[in-house]
């Protein structure tokens, strides 16, 4: 039998309460520019369906995080240097 743990949000990542909206996801740790993240949102029968990482990141107008398409799913990377205590955005954007 193989151990598994289910872990919804990766290592460094923690979901607190936002000051843009509700709660918010929070970095715990430095994250370089260009880092993936983790899968955020997949595709399944022309439904977007949001994963725990996809489901706690709020939207700013000058986000430190992007929504990368790879094949039916995105990927949450950051397009800035993530310090610990950080709050991680987007600019909300999916298409098809």
């Amino acid at each position: 039998m193989t151990n598994f743990t289910y872990k919804p949000l990766p290592n460094g990542l923690v979901i607190g309460i936002s000051e843009i909206e509700g709660q918010g996801l929070f970095s715990t740790r430095t994250f370089a520019v260009n880092t993936a993240l983790g899968i955020s949102h997949h595709i399944v029968d022309y439904q977007i369906v949001r994963t725990p990482l996809g489901g706690f990141v709020n939207h700013h107008d000058d986000p430190n995080c992007e929504l990368v398409k790879n094949g039916d799913t995105y990927i949450l990377r950051t397009i800035k240097m993530i310090l610990p205590g950080t709050e991680l955005t987007v600019r909300y954007s999916l298409e098809q």
